[in-house]
């Protein structure tokens, strides 16, 4: 397949956590898929972090739109590890942690959302390399 197929499956994919959630509502509520694990997983990826990963995907696909693949893969097996932090200034901006009492509430938000997006993150980086490995080859 051409390099560019692989190039456009990689912008994509930086959306594809709020593809799969989006996917996963539009199942539930047509009652094609029950309420479950993997389904809970997904969707609750986009309700929990939608609005923060929709502005990073887009300055991420900013950044990286001119650049070559190889820029795409180094960026997302780094993804999850940058966006936590991008993450928890957004619970703070947004005032979604409620009040801060002090700065212990604050780092307990900061090891909560961590411990929650990097795992997740990770598993949708996984998801891209697999799918970058098996339909693009090992040399894309």
């Amino acid at each position: 397949m051409p390099a560019n197929s692989s190039l456009w499956y990689a912008r994509v994919s930086v959306v594809l956590p709020l593809l799969l959630g989006g996917i996963a509502y539009v199942l539930m509520t047509f009652d094609v898929v029950g309420p479950g694990w993997v389904v809970g997983i997904l969707f609750s990826s986009i309700v929990i972090a939608g609005v923060p990963y929709a502005l990073f995907a887009v300055v991420g696909l900013g950044v990286l739109w001119k650049r070559p693949l190889s820029d795409y893969v180094w960026w997302a097996v780094r993804a999850p590890l940058v966006f936590a932090p991008f993450f928890i200034l957004w619970l703070f901006v947004s005032h979604a942690l409620g009040v801060v009492r002090g700065p212990w509430d604050f780092v307990a938000a900061m090891v909560w959302s961590f411990c929650l997006i990097v795992p997740i993150g990770y598993v949708y980086v996984g998801i891209f390399l697999v799918g970058l490995r098996f339909v693009f080859g090992p040399n894309p």
